[in-house]
């Protein structure tokens, strides 16, 4: 949704106290886009930002303190700019696009559109975002949510197999301290997918995931189920119903057989 809005941006590098920093500042036609993209763009991005009406200001460099030693400069300097009624309304049309082509929950339905498929959602389940991902959060124990997300990664030029999910995902998962322990052809909505269940230690907890991966368009697509690995015998039944009712409505996002 950040995009929406955009109506120009300037990039400079600045010297403060001996250090060097890049300002970035983006000027929105609404002050609510430039927040959302600031809220987009924060997790994501190094340095920090400083959003007064429609303009943000971004910077990031050698050093924090002189992040913050600029960040307050700009904050007690005056910015003066009134976009038009003309620029505020067309940002309408574009921001509803882009909404609609957000994940959405309804009906008990998860659509995440980028990868073409539905999924069943618990009642109490709820949607939101984490690193631009989303991601559906579902019971707590013992401190940790039950939680699925989807992300996106390129196909190799053999395309999804076996042999891609135990050599390259295995090698990234080590990579992140975490270790394959199985992986499995199954069948879903008539189509034979991969399903692989690894786990490890992050950040000192103890977790388990399971993932599905299917081809989508050129990419692989992998919905991943994450929960504690104490919970995870007793969060199978959930998990397994939750990964087998993924639905691939769009032909063309569905992979190949």
């Amino acid at each position: 949704m950040a995009p929406a809005g955009w109506n120009g941006d300037r990039l400079r590098v600045v010297q403060l106290d001996g250090k060097r920093l890049l300002h970035w500042r983006i000027v929105w036609d609404r002050g609510s886009d430039a927040r959302e993209f600031q809220e987009a763009f924060d997790p994501v991005a190094r340095g920090r930002g400083l959003v007064r009406g429609h303009v943000l200001d971004w910077v990031w460099g050698e050093s924090k303190r002189a992040e913050r030693a600029l960040l307050e400069r700009l904050e007690a300097s005056v910015v003066e700019f009134v976009s038009s009624p003309e620029d505020q309304g067309s940002a309408e049309p574009a921001h509803a696009r882009l909404v609609g082509q957000r994940a959405r929950l309804e009906d008990g339905l998860w659509h995440p559109p980028s990868a073409g498929v539905v999924l069943t959602a618990a009642a109490d389940w709820t949607l939101s975002e984490s690193n631009g991902m989303p991601m559906l959060f579902g019971q707590e124990q013992s401190g940790l949510t039950l939680n699925l997300g989807l992300s996106l990664a390129e196909v190799g030029p053999d395309g999804l197999s076996e042999e891609y999910v135990r050599g390259p995902l295995a090698e990234e998962l080590m990579s992140l301290g975490l270790e394959l322990s199985s992986v499995e052809v199954i069948e879903l909505d008539g189509r034979r997918r991969l399903r692989a269940t690894y786990g490890g230690v992050i950040s000192g907890m103890d977790l388990r995931f399971r993932s599905v991966l299917f081809e989508s368009g050129p990419q692989i697509a992998i919905l991943t189920a994450t929960c504690g690995a104490e919970q995870f015998e007793g969060m199978e039944p959930v998990l397994r119903e939750a990964l087998a009712s993924v639905k691939f409505p769009q032909a063309g996002a569905s992979g190949s057989d």
